[in-house]
């Protein structure tokens, strides 16, 4: 998946694990800081990616990351979301305390990037080292592209999180499909 489609996949997923899970625990405001830190955080698993954005960021760390394992191996792994939960709780009981919010907002932006890649082709190692791939190949070629699936979904979670508004959602989501349809043709 592309840079720009982790973006909204992460943002999209944001949006309904605030409405459908954590509206009943966490203030509305919160959300406003976890969103940024999920964008974020959805990019650091393509750090085993030499051409990925976050590698170019951190190009010596990426190095090693990437001579050391393969492209969705270990960074893509349960294994690695456990280390950086692990990471998370050493920080913010013994270094600094981090608020529940940013320790969600990297844990769903990691989390986000993993479940994108999953429903690929290609799929992840979700049990690394163990040789076997995860996938779900929902986006491919022929069914659903990429920018279509991303479109969709971020359109299915702004429904939901704004259920009064659906009917001005709609009218906006086919005027731009149609000029999406007649710039393709």
């Amino acid at each position: 998946m592309t840079t720009q489609g982790h973006l909204f996949f992460t943002i999209s997923t944001s949006f309904l694990i605030q409405h459908f899970i954590c509206s009943q625990f966490m203030h509305h405001d919160d959300w406003w800081r976890i969103i940024p830190i999920s964008i974020i955080t959805c990019l650091l698993p393509d750090i085993d990616h030499s051409k990925s954005i976050i590698s170019k960021k951190l190009k010596y760390f990426s190095y090693i990351i990437t001579k050391l394992f393969n492209h969705r191996g270990f960074t893509h792994s349960l294994c690695a979301i456990y280390l950086i939960y692990y990471i998370l709780q050493i920080i913010s009981n013994k270094i600094i305390f981090l608020k529940m919010d940013i320790q969600l907002g990297l844990i769903i932006g990691y989390c986000t990037h993993i479940i994108a890649d999953i429903i690929t082709p290609h799929g992840v190692l979700l049990l690394w080292p163990l040789k076997i791939r995860f996938k779900l190949p929902i986006i491919t070629r022929h069914l659903f592209t990429e920018k279509f699936f991303c479109y969709i979904y971020f359109v299915f979670s702004v429904y939901l999180l704004y259920p009064g508004y659906n009917h001005i959602l709609i009218q906006f989501c086919i005027k731009t499909y149609i000029k999406l349809l007649n710039n393709i043709y």
